[in-house]
C-alpha cells in the first residue's frame, strides 16, 4: 500500500521547463553535495532549520539561506495564497511579490549581517518591510539574492527526495 516516491531523475526533467513565478530554468541539473547531504540529516535529526552559506563573486556576496520552522512555512503560504488570489494585481505584480516574500522569509543574512525572521501580520507591512530592508540593495544585487534563493530551494526539493534513496543515508554516515 505505501509504494516508494520515485525518484526524479535528469532524464525526467522536461526540456528548458521554466518557473511560473520567477522565470528560472528548472531544468538544470545539480546533485547535492555530501555535505549537504550530512548537514540536513543533522539537522533533521537535530530539529532545527538546515542552513546553506553561498559565497560568490570571490566572497563579494556571502549569503546563508535556511529552512523555515512550520510556523514560519504556515504564515509564508497564507502571504503567497493572498498575492496569488488578489485579482487587482497583474501576473508581474505576483511575481515580484511573490519573490520578495520569499526572500523575507528564507534569506538569514547577507555578508553577515543578519536579517531577522518576519513578524509582520499583514501583507502590506511586510511588502514594506521588504522595501526597507533592500532599498539600498541594486537591482543586480537582488537578482543574486533571487537567483541564489532559487538554487536553495531546489537544493531542499532535492534532499527532500534524496532521503527515500538508501544511498542518501550511506552519504550522510548513517549506514
Amino acid at each position: 500500500m505505501n509504494e516508494p516516491l520515485a525518484k526524479v531523475t535528469d532524464e525526467m526533467l522536461p526540456e528548458n521547463k521554466a518557473c511560473e513565478i520567477c522565470g528560472h530554468i528548472l531544468t538544470k541539473k545539480i546533485h547535492p553535495e555530501e555535505e549537504d547531504l550530512k548537514e540536513f540529516i543533522r539537522a533533521l535529526l537535530g530539529d532545527r532549520p538546515f542552513v546553506k552559506k553561498y559565497s560568490l563573486y570571490n566572497g563579494q556576496y556571502n549569503l546563508t539561506y535556511k529552512t523555515l520552522i512550520s510556523s514560519e512555512a504556515s504564515r509564508l503560504s497564507m502571504f503567497l495564497t493572498k498575492i496569488l488570489t488578489d485579482d487587482k494585481l497583474t501576473k508581474i505584480e505576483k511575481r515580484e511579490n511573490v519573490v520578495k516574500i520569499k526572500l523575507l522569509f528564507y534569506l538569514e543574512s547577507i555578508n553577515g549581517v543578519f536579517i531577522s525572521s518576519p513578524e509582520e501580520e499583514s501583507l502590506e507591512l511586510l511588502l514594506k518591510r521588504y522595501a526597507k530592508d533592500f532599498e539600498s540593495d541594486s537591482e543586480n544585487a537582488i537578482s543574486i539574492y533571487v537567483k541564489t534563493l532559487i538554487q536553495f530551494l531546489f537544493l531542499q526539493k532535492l534532499l527532500i527526495e534524496e532521503g527515500y534513496d538508501a544511498n542518501f543515508w550511506k552519504g550522510a554516515g548513517l549506514l
